[in-house]
Order: C-alpha cells, then sequence, then structure tokens
C-alpha cells in the first residue's frame, strides 16, 4: 500500500539521507588520513634505525685535546660491610667514606679514608668506598651506641685505628684528611634518670611512705642543683607518701610523724641548699624511722587542714522524701481550694524539691500513693513525678496508665489535663502512638477531644476506618480540634447514618459545628427517640423558642425522662412549666429530671411543685440560668460554680455556637478550671455569642 508523502515531509526525509551520507563520507576519510599519517611515521623511524654510523651526518672531529682529569664527585654513599650491593665498587679511592655505627658490629664505626694526594692522577679505584674501621676503645656495655652522637677529628680517629696516640702519631701525605668528620658514639652520659632505692637517710629527692601514724603528706621542693628524681617503692606497711628534699650537708631531711588524730596536708619549705646526690643504695625495711637531724619548726604553720566528709544516715532520705511529700501534698490542696500567691509558692516550692530526688527512689516512695486517683494526694503524687528532672514521662506514663484500672486511669488522664505544662501534649502524643489496644487507643484520643489537643490528621484518619466504635467516636470527637479540620469533614457524612447509636450522635454533634444544615434536622428528628438523649440536648440547648416549644407537645403524650431532661436545659418558660408539673410524678427518672431542670434553671432547690410554680409565675426572661436572665456574664457565673455535668451542657453550647473557638474541659481539678474561666473572661469570642439566635448561630 504506498502512503501519499506530502512536500516537506519528501524534502525532510532527502536532507536526512544526505547528512547520514555526509558524515559516513567525513569519517571515511578521516580514517584514510590517520593510515596515511601512520604508515609514514612508521617508515622513516625504520629508515632512521637501519642506516649505518658511516653513512650519517657527522660534525667534524676537533683536535686533540692535552689530557685534563675528568672532575669526580668525591662523595658516594655505598652498602657497609656484609651488606654489599652487587654495583658497590671494590677498589678503594680518593674520597670521603660515612658509615653508621650498628649495634654488636666491629666494624660498625666511620672512618675517613685518605685519597690520592696526587691532584689529576689516574687511580683505577677513582670512587668513594665505605671500609669497616674499629675505634680504639670500645663502648660501655651497658650502653646502646645509638644513644649519643660525637664529632671526633679524622686524625684521632686513624690514631686510634693505628694504635698509637693521636699526638705521638705522623700522618703521611696521603693520610692527611681534609675536613672529614666521623660519627661515632660517645661515652654515656651523666643526665640520665634512673629509678632507685636511696635509704631512708639519703641526701636526694626520694618519695618516701611514712608509718601508718601519719595522717599527712609533705610537699617540698627539690634543690635547684639536682634535676635527677629518684622513685622509692614504699614499704608495705606504708600508708602514706612524703616528699622530702635533702638538706644541706651534714643536716638530713627526715621523716616527721604528726599526731594520729590528725588528718591534714602539710607544705614544706626546704633548705635553701643541698648537696650533688650520689647514687643511693637499697633501702632497709622502714619502720618508724627516727633521725638526729634538726626536724623543720614550720611545719604548724603551713598545715591545711581537711575538713572530714560529713556522716550521711542510710534512713535520712526517705524521711526528707516522705515528710517533703506530705507538705507538698498539703500544698496541693490548699492550691485547689484556692490560688492564693502563698499557696502557689508553697506548692511550686515542695515541687522543685521532690523534683532533684533520683527517679527510682521518686516513683518507689510514690506509686502506692497512685491507687486513690483522682483525690488530692494521689494527684500530688502524679504531678511530682511528671515534674521530676529524672523521670522518663512520655515513656514512663503511658506506661503507667496502661496499667492502671479504667477509673484510675481516667483520674490520671485528668491530672496530666490539668498540668499547666507544655509537655503535656507532648506527653499524650506518646501515649496514642504506643498504645496497643482499640480501648488504650479510644483512652488517648478521648483525653485529646476533652483538652482541645490536634492528634493529628493520620490519627483521626485512622480513627474514622477504625472497626470498633469506641475508636470511631473518640476519632469524631477530636476531629473539630485538628488543623486538617476542612479537609476532613466531608468523612462525617458517612457516620450521620451509622449504625452505632453513639457514633451516630457524635456525628450529628460534630457535624453541627461545621453549621451542617442537614446534622440538625437529624438531630430534630432524633430527639423524640429514647435511645438519642444527647439529641434532646442539643436542641434544647441550640435551639429556639419555636423548636423547643414543637417538641414540648411530645412530652404531653408521651414524656421521656431523656427528653425533659434535654429540653429542660433550654431554660424557657414553656418547658420549666411541665417541668413543675412532673415535680410529684410517680415515674422516679422523670421526677428527677423535672426537678434537675428547675434547680439549673433557678440556681436552686425547691421542695414543692407549687413553690416552683410561684417563682416561674414571677419570671419574665425568655431564657433563665441561675435564677436570672440567661447572658453570656450568667453563663460564666454559672460555670464557676456547677456542677460537672451542668458544665458540660454549658461547654456544649458555648463550643457549638462558637464553631469550636471556646473550648471548655470541665472535667479537670479546680485550679486548672478557674485558669480556663479567666482565660474564657478575657477571651473575644465570649461578648459576640447571640445564645437567642437560631441556626446556624453564628
Amino acid at each position: 500500500m504506498l502512503i501519499a508523502l506530502e512536500p516537506p515531509q519528501v524534502i525532510m526525509m532527502l536532507l536526512g539521507f544526505a547528512g547520514m551520507l555526509g558524515f559516513a563520507g567525513l569519517a571515511l576519510w578521516l580514517g584514510l588520513l590517520h593510515r596515511r599519517e601512520t604508515k609514514r611515521t612508521s617508515a622513516a623511524a625504520s629508515t632512521s634505525r637501519t642506516t649505518p654510523p658511516a653513512t650519517r651526518e657527522t660534525s667534524p672531529t676537533p683536535a686533540a685535546a692535552p689530557h685534563q682529569p675528568e672532575y669526580h664527585d668525591p662523595t658516594e654513599f655505598v652498602a657497609l660491610p656484609g651488606q654489599r650491593e652487587l654495583d658497590a665498587p671494590l677498589g678503594s679511592g680518593i674520597g670521603t667514606e660515612i658509615m653508621m655505627a650498628i649495634p654488636d658490629d666491629p666494624y660498625a664505626d666511620t672512618r675517613i679514608a685518605p685519597g690520592s694526594a696526587t691532584p689529576g692522577a689516574a687511580t683505577p679505584g677513582d670512587r668513594t668506598e665505605v671500609v669497616a674501621a674499629r675505634l680504639g676503645a670500645e663502648p660501655e656495655p651497658a650502653l646502646e651506641p645509638s644513644d649519643r652522637t660525637a664529632m671526633i677529628p679524622s686524625a684521632e680517629l686513624l690514631a686510634r685505628q693505628r694504635g698509637a696516640s693521636p699526638a705521638s702519631t705522623e700522618l703521611e701525605p696521603d693520610d692527611k684528611p681534609d675536613d672529614k668528620t666521623a660519627f661515632v658514639a660517645p661515652p654515656p652520659p651523666d643526665d640520665r634518670t634512673a629509678f632507685i632505692a636511696p635509704p631512708p637517710a639519703a641526701s636526694q629527692t626520694a618519695f618516701i611512705a611514712p608509718p601508718p601514724a601519719d595522717g599527712r603528706t609533705a610537699f617540698v621542693a627539690p634543690p635547684p642543683a639536682d634535676d635527677r628524681p629518684s622513685l622509692v617503692a614504699p614499704s608495705p606497711a606504708a600508708s602514706q607518701t612524703a616528699f622530702v628534699a635533702p638538706p644541706r650537708e651534714p643536716s638530713q631531711t627526715a621523716l616527721i610523724t604528726p599526731p594520729p588524730a590528725v588528718s591534714r596536708t602539710a607544705f614544706v619549705a626546704p633548705p635553701p641548699a643541698a648537696p650533688t646526690l650520689a647514687r643511693p643504695a637499697a633501702p632497709p625495711a622502714v619502720a618508724a624511722p627516727t633521725t638526729t637531724a634538726p626536724s623543720p619548726t614550720f611545719t604548724e604553720k603551713s598545715v591545711i587542714p581537711t575538713p572530714a566528709p560529713p556522716s550521711v544516715s542510710t534512713s535520712a532520705p526517705s524521711v526528707d522524701l516522705a515528710e517533703h511529700f506530705s507538705l507538698a501534698a498539703t500544698a496541693y490542696e490548699q492550691l485547689q481550694n484556692a490560688t492564693t500567691s502563698a499557696s502557689l509558692e508553697a506548692w511550686r516550692g515542695h515541687l522543685e524539691v521532690l523534683a532533684s530526688v533520683p527517679s527510682e527512689q521518686l516513683e518507689a516512695h510514690l506509686r502506692p500513693e497512685l491507687s486513690s486517683l483522682p483525690n488530692h494526694r494521689s494527684a500530688a503524687a502524679l504531678l511530682a513525678l511528671l515534674h521530676s528532672k529524672s523521670w522518663p514521662a512520655k515513656r514512663a506514663f503511658p506506661q503507667l496508665v496502661a496499667e492502671l484500672e479504667p477509673d484510675l486511669r481516667a483520674g490520671a488522664l485528668r491530672v496530666l489535663r490539668s498540668w499547666d505544662d507544655p509537655r503535656a501534649q507532648s506527653i499524650a502524643a506518646a501515649g496514642l502512638a504506643t498504645a496497643q489496644t482499640d480501648q488504650l487507643r479510644a483512652t488517648w484520643l478521648e483525653c485529646f477531644a476533652d483538652h482541645g489537643w490536634d492528634p493529628g490528621a493520620a490519627a483521626i484518619d485512622a480513627a474514622l476506618a477504625h472497626a470498633d466504635p469506641q475508636v470511631v467516636r473518640a476519632g469524631l470527637r477530636a476531629l473539630p480540634h485538628c488543623e486538617a479540620a476542612p479537609r476532613l469533614e466531608p468523612k462525617l457524612a458517612n457516620h450521620l447514618f451509622a449504625g452505632d447509636p453513639g457514633v451516630r450522635a457524635q456525628a450529628i454533634e460534630t457535624a453541627l459545628l461545621f453549621a451542617n444544615n442537614s446534622a440538625w434536622l437529624v438531630c430534630h428528628q432524633l430527639a423524640r427517640n429514647p435511645s438519642f438523649p444527647s439529641a434532646a440536648e442539643l436542641v434544647g440547648l441550640l435551639g429556639t423558642e419555636a423548636e423547643v416549644t414543637k417538641l414540648c407537645a411530645t412530652l404531653d403524650g408521651s414524656p421521656t425522662p431523656g427528653l425533659l431532661r434535654g429540653l429542660g436545659l433550654s431554660g424557657r418558660p414553656a418547658v420549666l412549666e411541665i417541668c413543675a408539673l412532673r415535680f410529684e410524678d410517680e415515674n422516679t427518672e422523670l421526677r428527677a429530671a423535672a426537678r434537675a431542670s428547675l434547680q439549673i434553671a433557678a440556681g436552686r432547690s425547691f421542695d414543692a411543685g407549687p413553690e416552683a410554680k410561684t417563682w416561674l409565675a414571677a419570671q419574665s426572661s425568655a431564657r433563665l440560668l441561675g435564677g436570672a436572665a440567661r447572658s453570656n456574664a450568667q453563663v460564666l457565673a454559672t460555670l464557676a460554680s456547677a456542677d460537672v455535668p451542668v458544665r458540660r451542657a454549658l461547654a456544649r453550647e458555648l463550643v457549638v455556637r462558637s464553631r469550636g473557638r471556646l473550648h471548655l474541659d470541665v472535667d479537670t481539678s479546680p485550679a486548672a478550671w478557674r485558669r480556663q474561666l479567666e482565660q474564657l473572661d478575657g477571651a473575644t469570642g465570649l461578648p459576640a455569642l447571640d445564645l437567642e439566635r437560631g441556626f446556624p448561630w453564628s
């Protein structure tokens, strides 16, 4: 099948073929040129190698000149005797010979051999050779020949070799050296350091151990003329060391034995001069040395006493630790009752003392105190561990939580959330990361949700996809506090109609923080269902007067305790009238729900239903809380005095109406709760809330 080509395509193909042919031709031409040059170079080299000497061009030879002696370098370095290399010269000639001395070699000395006395003479051995020669005197056997090197004249060297003295030896003309030097080993030097054992009274610097009764050490500077210290091994019976310098003859420095009870160090100055030290002999056994030489009279002036170490009792630390912890627990309890500067300072002071105790000792002492969490004494013990400088809180606290019972576990996490320290969130993150069971994972997620910490998008993603409803519910609670909440919000739709009632109710409440209209409609429908009491609470807290009044019709026909308690949180007169009618109801649950709702609205309890009706008739506000109109200031005052269930209900209203901006951790210590209220009072979002506004509230 033929394919029609456009003219531009044909041109491009032709140009491509032409380019390929051009490159091939260029490569062929370069290869031939290289081959031709190679052949030409090879032919020229062959001609130069085969041409005889007679046919080459030579320059005319000049006339023979008189014979001049060839210059010769008089120095040559050749191998030593017995180690001569194959190309070394064998004849002796003129020049200088240099040979290093070798230990244990009779020919290890170096000499300078004379050369020819006639300059320019044609000497067959006109080269330098190393000739072995012995010196006149052998070095001492005890010394190493390579330790010292000396320079002596060559005349003396030749005289030693011929067995004559340098003064009576007459050198031949050829034997006279010309500035030649030999390097030989000299006799042993005097400036040697020897480790010898001198006698106790020897006139030299020695390190002598005094008798056991001596309790001090004397440090005496050596005389200026003596630069050879001698180290003497002490006697086995000695337990101390004295550094004594020898005095001027005939005086001697002897060991001074101080009283046994004194443990001091004396610095004794030496006499102004000292004789030259002689080689000491082996010392005898050192007992309590005595001497007739005068002893220094200024020893007591230079004594520097050393204080004895304090005696430490083994039971003192535990007594002090128990006392400090008791004081710390008392200060912590006072701090929870009222935050004063005195109680705060006392608590911090005792906490710092406990923080300096080693972690093992502190944990062993405080671990039994944790059996009654979350009372004040147990909370103080746990805070002391968290505040410890050596206790590994990120690893030890999650392990401690895992070992506690569920009720004690909740108390420990309450203490952690109440701890006013930036490390608390990192410890919670470590606990969530190391949780091994679903129950622990849900517990740590609840801890994040209660305090408003961000557990991270990955943790929430994993929780929302988890099979355990408890983990999913905890992840839904923590979702609004996550930085990636806008990205995770679409996943709430999958849980608004979940089969588990707890998961569904929590998904609705979380969706309300994002002003989800579908979630609000579902919440209205589930408020009548007794299985969803939290939905009725949300309608009572967030619904308008019309929405609440509409649900009150259900209370007339088929009232439920959950619906009555939830709508009673609204504080609206329509619900409170029904609560007054149910004040003496036969159903104990309905009666308890009605009385609790009236108490929240009035801020006090009533003895009978007519009393409640009388109070209610005198009120004119649309919403009541704590006996007054429901305002932001009244909400703040009620939060400061109400119990935990009422706090939790009001906190839910604030967090939903502010879309997560105003979050309160209601289950904390009293001091931590007061700190939160102070922050809420200064927050800019609280005055802007409209507690009468309906959906979407803000």
